[in-house]
């Protein structure tokens, strides 16, 4: 886990599990980042998006985990959230079954 977890804003939290979400391909592409950037603002997108390239796989994991039990109190929070994430997946108006399953693994990280 990083050393700035605890600084992070609910918006900050938010911004990263889109990135997580988006990067699941392995690539977020251009129309990605703008989406995450419109929502978050340029400068959390770009700080959590230097966090997001310098964290390993595992510790992308553990700081969603850590966070969830900040930031997510109820099930409309996680539903708030997942709905952010489809919207990213929604960017080229397909949601491919790949993408179906990386929403049902992030559903499960977040509960």
């Amino acid at each position: 886990m990083n050393s700035t977890f605890e600084t992070w804003t609910k918006e900050e939290f938010l911004t990263y599990v889109m990135l997580y979400a988006a990067n699941a391909d392995s690539h977020i592409s251009a129309k990605e980042q703008k989406i995450i950037g419109t929502k978050a603002g340029e400068d959390i997108f770009e700080k959590m998006r230097e966090q997001f390239e310098t964290d390993s796989d595992y510790d992308s994991l553990q700081n969603i985990i850590a966070y969830k039990n900040k930031y997510l109190q109820s099930e409309n929070d996680v539903a708030d959230i997942l709905r952010e994430v489809k919207s990213i997946f929604f960017t080229d108006n397909v949601f491919s079954d790949y993408e179906q399953q990386v929403v049902f693994l992030i559903e499960k990280l977040l509960n």
